[in-house]
């Protein structure tokens, strides 16, 4: 108690430490100091003892941390500050344009963004600014999901994402489907793994093939009579208006020409025949 009473030239007080308990009368009466209390400790608010406070200094809490990170691939580094009225993350020691929060994220990275990244905290009592963390960035020069070292193990082609042009990627192939990224048809069925996968059979399981499915549509029979040598085009269209060509040259035999159409998902489907 009255420990600055009456020191009314006192304008600034700092304290190192949490804010010690308060006895009455007033530890400040008749004086109106500043009080400045260091970052990181606790139990302070706006007023101490009916005076001002202000936080003094920044302490990082958590340093950033080494990334390694696959190429095309996100890295993010962070750090927990406590005091930070701001921050600037630098490259280099060359600052990030707009990167200004405790979190720092990289989209797609490449070779050009292996660096060392510290983040300067800004505070009213001074800057500090963090440990170093470096990105490591795996290279994966096709973007398919497999790093160049994990396509040398497979045989995979490293600058191609679909080594066997299957139309399904390397790394899906591996890992989703368990097929071969080297074979076209993996399963030695006669057909290649993309169709047996959009047709829903299993492209690695020769027992699971797309010739062992059957069907039968609704189709219209449409014949005409064609004169021998002679060529004609036969033609369809949904509103009599419009006419596209379905073939030709249909070469006449001297008789009767007929072909069977689908006429599934077509509302109206009209046909005719065009001498050439």
């Amino acid at each position: 108690m009255y420990a600055f009473t009456g020191c009314t030239s006192l304008t600034i007080v700092y304290f190192w430490g949490n804010p010690p308990t308060l006895e009455l009368p007033r530890i400040f009466n008749g004086s109106t100091p500043t009080v400045y209390y260091v970052a990181g400790s606790i139990g302070w608010g706006p007023l101490f003892d009916g005076n001002p406070t202000v936080q003094l200094g920044a302490i990082i809490l958590t340093q950033p941390a080494n990334v390694t990170a696959r190429q095309w691939t996100r890295a993010i580094f962070s750090v927990t500050a406590v005091g930070a009225s701001s921050y600037q993350w630098q490259k280099n020691g060359v600052n990030i344009s707009l990167a200004t929060t405790a979190t720092l994220t990289l989209n797609n990275v490449q070779a050009t963004d292996v660096a060392s990244y510290t983040v300067v905290i800004f505070n009213i009592a001074g800057n500090l600014t963090s440990d170093a963390a470096t990105l490591t960035v795996v290279p994966d020069t096709d973007a398919d999901g497999l790093t160049n070292a994990e396509e040398t193990t497979y045989s995979t082609d490293p600058n191609k994402a679909d080594t066997d042009d299957d139309g399904i990627d390397d790394k899906t192939e591996l890992q989703v489907y368990l097929s071969n990224p080297l074979v076209k048809d993996s399963d030695g069925d006669g057909f290649d793994d993309l169709f047996e996968v959009n047709t829903g059979f299993n492209p690695a399981l020769a027992g699971s093939s797309p010739d062992s499915a059957s069907s039968i549509g609704n189709a219209v029979g449409f014949q005409f009579n064609a004169g021998l040598g002679l060529s004609y085009r036969i033609e369809d269209s949904t509103d009599l208006q419009n006419w596209s060509t379905l073939e030709t040259p249909v070469i006449g035999q001297g008789g009767v020409v007929t072909r069977f159409y689908f006429t599934e998902g077509h509302a109206k489907r009209y046909f005719r025949v065009r001498r050439n």
